[in-house]
């Protein structure tokens, strides 16, 4: 039972050792990819604690608490309740897919759109075969914001809100274009567009894969542009949207949220795992919805899968009242 113990403490001291190098994502590249994994390392840690009071193995009880109080405090703020709950329903409603360039995967969509009916769908990963099967959805999404390129980056905005204008920038390179819009929460002309509600802007990207020589600056530099959008936007509400390639618990996450003034729209509704969700707690969230306080969080939900290797993320926000912006 000693030697038992004692090799359960080495897996402890390895376990909070790899946490604690997981929070200096800011500087070091390897450590910004480990902390995409910390409910993984939370679900480690609360196993060793299981195991220390069977073996009565001390040290490994205190390492894996320690490690289990590092990871955990920063999941609280996903399940701790908002403080103003909002009604179910909401203005505006936004579905997130990766289509991984299926057709398949867009069949499935567009049953999803006739089902569940979000005033908006940002693609990503779109093939030209998947963008022509999603023509079935025009007559339901009459405004489309679109430039696709030869690239698994491309962004596909479907709206049944009008799109008054919008462009796509490229803050890094020709292939990774962020979308930058602005809408009104109807079908009708506008014809005096306003700061606030109804009218909103939408950014939509494909983040960069951050693995491989230089992909992780890629990203980085592709969302702070997203982020710098939303600030510039900040009088009216912003909707940040797309698979942004990052978990919240990444230091590049918590600097687009900082300078772009946007929340997590799943904050106070649990984890959304969206990426690699068929394999029990390896799930991931790096698709999501982001946004500033001109909305509200009324509901999210992350919906079965279409045959992508993404699940589709749904969210609905209702807009802030004037005041609270």
């Amino acid at each position: 039972m000693r030697w038992l113990r004692f090799f359960f403490t080495i897996v402890a001291v390895v376990l909070l050792a790899v946490t604690a190098f997981s929070f200096l994502g800011q500087a070091i590249d390897v450590a910004e990819l480990m902390a995409n994994f910390r409910p993984q390392l939370l679900v480690a840690a609360v196993l060793l604690v299981a195991i220390g009071l069977l073996c009565w193995s001390r040290w490994t009880l205190i390492l894996a608490v320690l490690a289990c109080l590092a990871n955990g405090w920063p999941l609280l703020p996903y399940y701790y309740p908002p403080a103003e709950p909002v009604a179910a329903g909401g203005d505006v409603s936004v579905l997130v897919v990766n289509l991984e360039g299926r057709p398949t995967a867009a069949a499935a969509l567009v049953e999803i759109a006739r089902t569940r009916m979000p005033d908006l769908i940002v693609l990503t990963e779109i093939s030209g075969t998947a963008e022509a099967a999603l023509r079935e959805l025009d007559a339901l999404y009459p405004f489309r914001a679109a430039e696709l390129r030869n690239s698994p980056y491309n962004v596909l905005l479907l709206s049944r809100h009008r799109i008054l204008a919008y462009q796509f920038v490229y803050p890094t390179t020709g292939y990774l274009p962020v979308l930058d819009a602005r809408l009104c929460a109807t079908q009708a002309v506008v014809t005096t567009e306003t700061d606030g509600p109804p009218c909103y802007s939408v950014v939509a990207l494909h983040a960069a894969r951050p693995l491989g020589e230089g992909n992780l600056g890629l990203r980085n530099r592709q969302i702070a542009a997203a982020a710098g959008i939303a600030a510039r936007d900040r009088q009216r509400p912003v909707l940040v949207a797309g698979d942004l390639n990052v978990t919240p618990w990444s230091s590049a996450f918590g600097r687009m949220l900082r300078s772009g003034s946007l929340t997590d729209v799943s904050e106070g509704r649990g984890i959304h795992p969206t990426w690699f969700s068929r394999f029990p707690f390896l799930g991931l969230p790096i698709d999501h919805v982001l946004a500033n306080p001109g909305f509200r969080t009324a509901a999210v939900e992350v919906l079965p899968s279409i045959g992508s290797d993404h699940f589709p993320l749904l969210a609905s926000l209702a807009f802030a009242p004037k005041a609270a912006q």
